[in-house]
């Protein structure tokens, strides 16, 4: 071996551990869903593990601290799960974030939890790209699935994840901030104005109070779905329009692509009809 590429090993060993000291306070054991993964503080409050994590989970931060973690809701299509959790004492210094993907080539440096919360490291490379991040060159423990990946200046690259083939991918912090990003507002295209419910209705219906339909918007789920101008809507998936804001409330947690069931007054009779929840065209 060349005395030049001997020092250069030598430098890396020495860096390499520093590295890993640096990430130790963020990173956590999980254990929910199937078993056993790592994940690491990606916010204040918030733990970003992998997929297999689902449901109530149990963390475990270096030192044997034990935090209680809520499953938050996250888009379904990236491979991540992420958790509420209750930081004992003062939040760790968050690992900063490296502004694009390492090339091809790269060194890379993959960080896991083990059962006792103790960091893992493995230094990988940069084989190719994939879908929202990059291929890594090795296999990936399932324990040390849902860890951060560093680069060599010590930023976070993304998580690393086992692929369907076996390999390592790197999910990349755009994704994972995507994945993250609330659900945007529901939209139905219609506006509405209080209303009494005719008093001949009103034991049939359960309820003194709705909301009139004023406009509905051409092309929108309200008009694909029969709703006109005059209806008196009662309720959305059985949640009563009865307040100020009821509307705007149950759409701002209605996924778009859910469908919904609207109950209503119309001719003197009480109907119900589907509607497709679609994306807020002018979200405020």
């Amino acid at each position: 071996m060349r005395a030049g590429s001997a020092g250069v090993l030598k430098q890396l060993s020495l860096e390499l551990p520093a590295l890993v000291r640096n990430a130790a306070p963020v990173i956590a054991a999980v254990q929910a869903g199937l078993g056993h993964a790592s994940g690491f503080i990606w916010a204040p409050g918030t733990l970003v593990t992998s997929m297999r994590a689902t449901g109530e989970a149990s963390v475990l931060l270096p030192g044997g601290r034990s935090v209680r973690a809520q499953p938050l809701e996250t888009s379904e299509d990236v491979g991540i799960a992420a958790f509420r959790v209750a930081m004992p004492g003062r939040e760790p210094v968050l690992l900063p974030q490296a502004g694009d993907l390492a090339p091809v080539g790269s060194l890379v440096l993959a960080i896991g939890a083990a059962s006792d919360a103790s960091p893992t490291a493995r230094l990988m490379m940069v084989s190719g790209a994939a879908v929202d991040g990059v291929r890594l060159d090795g296999p990936l423990d399932m324990e040390a699935e849902g860890g951060p990946v560093l680069d060599a200046g010590g930023r976070l690259l993304g998580m690393a994840l086992v692929a369907s083939d076996g390999g390592c991918v790197l999910l990349g912090v755009a994704a994972i901030a995507r994945a993250l990003a609330p659900p945007p507002p529901g939209w139905i295209g219609v506006a509405f104005q209080p209303t009494l419910v005719p008093l001949a209705m009103r034991e049939e219906a359960g309820q003194d109070t709705a909301r009139l339909i004023v406009h509905v918007t051409h092309g929108g789920p309200a008009e694909g779905a029969g709703l006109i101008a005059g209806d008196i809507v009662l309720t959305l998936d059985g949640i009563g329009m009865t307040g100020t804001g009821t509307l705007r409330g149950f759409l701002a947690g209605a996924r778009p692509g859910r469908e919904i069931t609207a109950r209503l007054v119309r001719g003197g009779r009480i109907e119900t009809t589907r509607m497709i929840v679609q994306a807020d065209p002018n979200p405020s």
